[in-house]
């Protein structure tokens, strides 16, 4: 993994809501601090558990199932939790 580069990134996962990525997400762009990635490089699995649950926590009502599957995909392509 490069460093700046996300844990998470499934370039197959459906994107409930890409908005809502870029505006809350907690590791989006400059919120994703060296320390952060770091800490993700060495746990992964959590990474992405813990964006993919920031997703469905921020989904909208009618986003809230796409945001459920694109979360378990995230899950199962990193190895699943």
């Amino acid at each position: 993994m490069l460093l700046g580069e996300s844990a998470t990134h499934a370039p197959d996962a459906p994107s409930p809501d890409p908005h809502w990525h870029r505006q809350q997400s907690p590791t989006f762009g400059r919120r994703n601090t060296p320390s952060q990635i770091q800490a993700d490089a060495l746990n992964p699995q959590g990474a992405a558990y813990r964006d993919s649950q920031a997703m469905i926590d921020g989904a909208s009502f009618e986003n809230k199932a796409a945001a459920e599957a694109a979360a378990a995909q995230i899950r199962e392509l990193s190895g699943g939790l």
